[in-house]
């Protein structure tokens, strides 16, 4: 666009990446051939919604490390209410990368800061199953199931997926007993469970 005389398309084209990645040098240095001042630097994302999506634009781009980055200068701020799911974020980008064992160490900090967050021992504990410690990651789950017990708000949707990997995993340990009483409870929640039915089936 520069070089054919579009200027000011060629400064809204490097200002629009400025928006999604506030460190892009290149874009920086477009605006100054614009014949624009060098801007000065985005203010980082206010909210947790703003950097989720930062960190999505990074992650599609491939860059997993500047993503995390993301999340470690928003938490750096401090916002105790929903530092978890930061956490927890960048957990999952690191576990996606495959580097469970980082991913692990930011689920943990997760579950510390709020320890009734279920999805947050949902997923440390298939973390900790893959990193194999299946026993760890059954104690994981039975607490995450215990705590959404004791609260009137917890849904089958959260209960699910935690039964059913109860149920899994205690069946490939051969605790079959462990593992009928799971899914049966899994499938009072939600019938309509195909595989969990075979399972179930197959154990009775």
């Amino acid at each position: 666009l520069l070089r054919q005389g579009r200027r000011e398309a060629a400064r809204a084209d490097a200002q629009a990446v400025l928006r999604r990645d506030p460190e892009s040098a290149a874009a920086q240095a477009l605006i100054e051939a614009c014949g624009g001042a060098p801007t000065a630097p985005h203010a980082p994302p206010a909210s947790l919604a703003e950097v989720i999506q930062q960190a999505q634009a990074l992650q599609a781009q491939g860059r997993t490390e500047a993503a995390v980055a993301a999340y470690g200068a928003w938490l750096a701020r401090g916002d105790g209410a929903t530092a978890h799911v930061a956490l927890y974020n960048a957990g999952v980008l690191l576990s996606q990368a495959g580097r469970g064992l980082e991913g692990e160490a930011y689920m943990r900090q997760a579950v510390a800061l709020r320890p009734d967050f279920a999805l947050g021992r949902q997923n440390l504990g298939q973390l900790v199953e893959a990193n194999g410690r299946p026993q760890e990651a059954l104690a994981l789950w039975t607490e995450a199931l215990a705590r959404l017990d004791e609260s009137p708000e917890a849904t089958a949707e959260q209960r699910v997926p935690l039964l059913n990997h109860l149920g899994r995993v205690h069946e490939l340990q051969r605790d079959y007993p462990k593992a009928e009483a799971a899914l049966a409870r899994s499938l009072a929640l939600q019938p309509q469970q195909p595989s969990v039915l075979h399972h179930w089936i197959h154990l009775r």
